[in-house]
């Protein structure tokens, strides 16, 4: 009888033991380590896409503490859903342990892009030209425009503005275009050219912009007319008569 008894107490004390040891190095993975690995993984990510400082925040992570069964850390895999660079996006997360998936599940993140850009030093009119006097460069959080911006002006390809813009403003590629031959507003130089060569010129202003080769319409300074003419050079509109 007593065997018996210490035999039963002898297999209770083996099964807790093996629950114990089975348990005892058991891995939790607390919600703090997660949200680093997450914004870990997100910030690599987004640098793979673009130059600049990343900033990540997490929104609506929703997280039950996962216990591996064993003492090391679980693998913890964040899936996006387009390989691009995305200022907001719903990222799935994916734990696993040695194959075996613990757990799955949404988390919404917003990505915050720091770059030195082109910004409107002064006011800015539509068809200005942009230059060194009415711009800087400063640094802005752009990642809701990060492939519309303008990192420093191409002296090579003049640039025009397309809209006003407010001192401070941040000018965006979708806002200008390269600078015409001729820009809408601005003072052009009209040469009247006869049948047989004769050629006047005089002072006028562009009604309309377009490059070499291109026909624009012009108003006459001296005489307040519009004609129409062909543009032959920068700042320069040929009319036949």
């Amino acid at each position: 009888m007593i065997k018996n008894i210490f035999r039963i107490l002898l297999t209770a004390l083996f099964i807790q033991l093996s629950f114990f040891n089975a348990n005892a190095f058991a891995y939790q993975l607390s919600e703090d380590t997660l949200r680093s690995m997450i914004l870990s993984a997100v910030e690599q990510e987004a640098k793979g896409y673009t130059d600049g400082d990343i900033e990540v925040s997490i929104t609506g992570l929703l997280y039950t503490p996962v216990k591996t069964r064993g003492d090391n850390l679980p693998d913890v895999k964040v899936i996006s859903n387009s390989k691009k660079f995305m200022h907001r996006d719903i990222k799935r997360v994916l734990i696993t342990e040695n194959g075996t998936k613990l757990a799955s599940f949404p988390v919404n993140v917003t990505v915050k892009l720091y770059r030195d850009v082109v910004v409107a030093k002064d006011s800015i009119k539509q068809y200005e030209l942009l230059t060194e006097y009415n711009t800087e460069i400063k640094r802005m959080e752009v990642g809701i425009y990060h492939n519309k911006i303008i990192p420093a002006l191409n002296p090579d390809k003049p640039t025009i503005s397309m809209r006003n813009f407010a001192p401070g403003s941040l000018i965006l590629t979708s806002y200008t275009r390269t600078k015409p031959d001729i820009v809408r507003n601005t003072g052009v130089n009209i040469v009247f050219e006869s049948e047989d060569g004769l050629q006047i010129e005089m002072e006028g202003i562009a009604l309309g912009e377009g490059n070499t080769g291109e026909a624009v319409l012009v108003r006459n300074n001296k005489y307040n007319k519009v004609h129409s003419g062909i543009v032959i050079g920068e700042n320069t509109v040929k009319i036949r008569i």
